[in-house]
């Protein structure tokens, strides 16, 4: 690398027959500008940093690490209602498992799973046992009495009405309780609770939470640290 192939740097067109280029199939983005006879095959030169395959430089290895697992898990009751539809009121055994990339620090770290499973802990409490109340819904309307300490929800769709106890309730700033909004939801949570200036210290580029019903059916929301919405990918 940095040279012409064979021993021809310093005559590009006495390159040997095999190595060259059959003028009519050679493109000019493939030969090289000093020939004049536009039959050399172009050079394989580097300069500086190694490139990747999407032309972009080689970025520092990527790491993944991963916390899930039963003990990380809230049961709630919910239903979902969109127009001309709504469920009948149910609830779910919820798991909740993170996912984080990025750069390996000095310790040997991309982030300390203590840290990570702290956090998990705490919102999967604060979730427990709820009614879970979307507040953003369109279908949904909700109404609620402080000084009594109910609350009142009613769905246009089919008429239904609920009348539940306030403390019972979890408010929550979404339009629909499905797996998606409450993974979109917590990956919110998540960071706040960590802090963004902590994981961006440590490195970390990206973050996915995973909300699951059951063990066989789950729903994902990524997005990484500094607000961008895919994932890190390494250049291999």
């Amino acid at each position: 690398r940095g040279r012409f192939l064979g021993s021809v740097a310093s005559s590009p067109c006495a390159l040997p027959r095999a190595v060259r280029m059959a003028q009519d199939d050679t493109s000019s983005s493939a030969r090289h500008p000093g020939c004049l006879f536009g039959r050399c095959l172009r050079p394989v030169m580097t300069s500086g940093a190694e490139e990747s395959h999407m032309g972009g430089p080689i970025s520092q290895p990527l790491f993944s690490v991963s916390i899930q697992g039963e003990q990380f898990k809230f049961s709630c009751a919910h239903f979902v209602a969109h127009p001309g539809f709504r469920e009948r009121l149910h609830g779910h055994n919820y798991t909740v498992a993170a996912k984080l990339q990025g750069q390996l620090n000095a310790d040997g770290y991309v982030m300390d799973f203590g840290d990570v499973k702290f956090a998990l802990r705490k919102l999967c409490k604060d979730l427990k046992e709820y009614m879970l109340v979307p507040m953003l819904s369109d279908v949904i309307d909700v109404r609620v009495e402080q000084e009594l300490g109910q609350l009142h929800m009613f769905c246009k769709e089919d008429g239904a009405t609920f009348q539940l106890p306030l403390a019972d309730c979890k408010l929550l700033p979404v339009a629909h309780s499905t797996a998606e909004e409450l993974a979109q939801y917590l990956h919110g949570l998540l960071l706040a609770e960590i802090g963004q200036e902590k994981l961006i210290q440590r490195n970390v580029r990206w973050m996915e939470i995973t909300v699951s019903e059951r063990p066989i059916q789950g729903a994902s929301f990524a997005k990484g640290i500094d607000g961008t919405s895919s994932p890190v990918r390494s250049a291999l």
